[in-house]
């Protein structure tokens, strides 16, 4: 019964997420060591492998200091000292793994008196993917920040002139068809340029942010992008072309970074309307099929020319056109869906006709029921 009792603590402490250790306080030598420090170290405990608690060698703190980053070694330090007057602590900090690799951990300790002075017991964690995810955050708040500097300092000047300008238009002064032609031509002019400046942040934005890290989440595709479709369809333009949305189920999930993924999804959308004409249909479907969800970017546009089919998913591709309606074009953005998708497991296909429309399609692993865990 104590052999069986024996092996479930072992069998816990190996697949636990965080490393117990317990060290003596007064001479820094470590008493125990759990089996997950190889996980997280990447490199060989100086723990018994036969689970012994005493280790097979001695092993001091002063020792543990040197699997730290230098920069980081003083708090390391100073986490133990801090000990001497506060009974628990916690640090984050970085250690070293073999290939100068480095990796983000969650120290906390607490002191308790032993019968032979004072004995340490605390966890390691590992925090890296945390860290990552929070650096990814900031650095898009960071983003957000200076867009909205950039939109109130420089649309600034273009809608104060295009205030200016319909005050002269309402005053009580009538004014003759030239001073009113060119009021109005520069109502227009400072327009374009605001929307231009508009569009450039934005696809300047959407370059950036498909350069950062996935993070995935479960995320159930049928509402999200049935509402894409509704914004789509409720939009100042959307009124010109006829959106429709289906899809076989009631819903779909799959493990997507949302924000990249909806941004693949709006490009694909955007360039339907572009290259279709007034009056037209944009549709997107989904449908599951053999444990794959297939997704469908359908409209009745102008096709794409045979001539450069084959640079649509290169940078900076020569396939770049100016939309319908004059919209610009980056010639970057099928080159970033393409990419995107792959990150997600995923493949993407573009089948057109000019004159008969064009058809994206996307497929994705599907989060069934025996996998959602």
């Amino acid at each position: 019964m104590r052999s069986n009792a024996s092996d479930t603590v072992a069998t816990i402490l190996h697949h636990m997420p965080q490393v117990l250790f317990s060290l003596h306080w007064e001479t820094g030598k470590f008493l125990y060591l759990g089996p997950g420090y190889e996980t997280i170290w990447e490199r060989p405990s100086p723990a018994s492998d036969h689970g012994e608690e005493e280790p097979k060698k001695e092993f001091f703190f002063q020792d543990w200091l040197e699997h730290f980053v230098a920069e980081d070694r003083s708090q390391v330090a100073g986490f133990l000292e801090e000990l001497r007057v506060d009974q628990r602590q916690r640090l984050e900090c970085r250690i070293t793994l073999p290939g100068n690799g480095i990796k983000w951990v969650l120290l906390m300790a607490i002191k308790k008196k032993a019968a032979h002075g004072h004995e340490i017991f605390g966890t390691v964690e590992d925090i890296t993917a945390q860290e990552e995810s929070r650096s990814v955050m900031q650095h898009f708040a960071d983003r957000k920040n200076t867009l909205l500097q950039l939109l109130s300092h420089d649309l600034l000047g273009p809608l104060s002139t295009i205030q200016l300008s319909a005050g002269l238009l309402a005053g009580p002064e009538p004014l003759d068809e030239q001073d009113a032609a060119e009021i109005l031509g520069l109502i227009a002019l400072n327009c374009t340029r605001s929307v231009h400046l508009i569009q450039n942040l934005v696809n300047d934005e959407f370059l950036t942010s498909s350069e950062s890290q996935l993070l995935k989440q479960r995320v159930e595709l049928v509402a999200k992008m049935k509402l894409i479709v509704s914004e789509f369809r409720d939009s100042p333009n959307g009124h010109s072309h006829l959106f429709d949305f289906n899809c076989s189920a009631e819903t779909l999930f799959v493990n997507i970074d949302e924000a990249k993924f909806t941004q693949v999804i709006i490009n694909l959308l955007s360039n339907a309307q572009k290259f279709t004409p007034a009056g037209g249909s944009i549709e997107l479907r989904l449908d599951q099929k053999d444990g794959r969800i297939l997704l469908e970017v359908k409209d009745s546009g102008i096709g794409i020319p045979d001539s450069i089919k084959p640079f649509l998913f290169e940078k900076f591709t020569r396939a770049r056109r100016v939309g319908l309606r004059g919209e610009p074009t980056i010639g970057l953005g099928m080159s970033i869906i393409k990419t995107i998708v792959e990150w997600h497991e995923g493949s993407i296909d573009i089948q057109s006709r000019e004159g008969e429309g064009t058809t994206v399609s996307i497929v994705l692993p599907l989060i069934t029921t025996q996998n959602e865990g």
